[in-house]
């Protein structure tokens, strides 16, 4: 049997948490990290990880993050090949759906 589900929210792993515990989620299919003290550097090492992690389907790390943080990870998931349910609903209504038209268009890079 192998582990599918994991919620880590309200552990204050911050950036270095984040960095050790995504990679290492290779088999997950939902990871719960929500109200972890993550920064920008927690989201980049976020999206290098999910660019390979194709087995999982929802991440919520919600209260978290910057916009420019989500830019990130929302650039990730358009390089990925497999999908993904991001939340974001801590943030404004707007910057979300400007995550989101960002995304679909392809243009996060001239956005962030």
């Amino acid at each position: 049997n192998t582990l599918t589900s994991l919620d880590v929210s309200f552990n204050k792993l911050g950036d270095a948490g984040v960095a050790t515990l995504l990679p290492a989620c290779v088999h997950l299919t939902k990871l719960l990290v929500a109200v972890n003290d993550v920064g920008h550097d927690g989201a980049a090492a976020a999206a290098r990880a999910l660019e390979h992690n194709t087995s999982l389907r929802k991440l919520d790390m919600h209260d978290n993050f910057t916009l420019h943080s989500y830019l990130t990870l929302t650039d990730a998931l358009r390089r990925r090949s497999a999908p993904l349910d991001l939340a974001l609903y801590d943030l404004s209504k707007g910057d979300a759906e400007f995550v989101r038209a960002c995304a679909r268009a392809g243009t996060l890079d001239d956005a962030a």
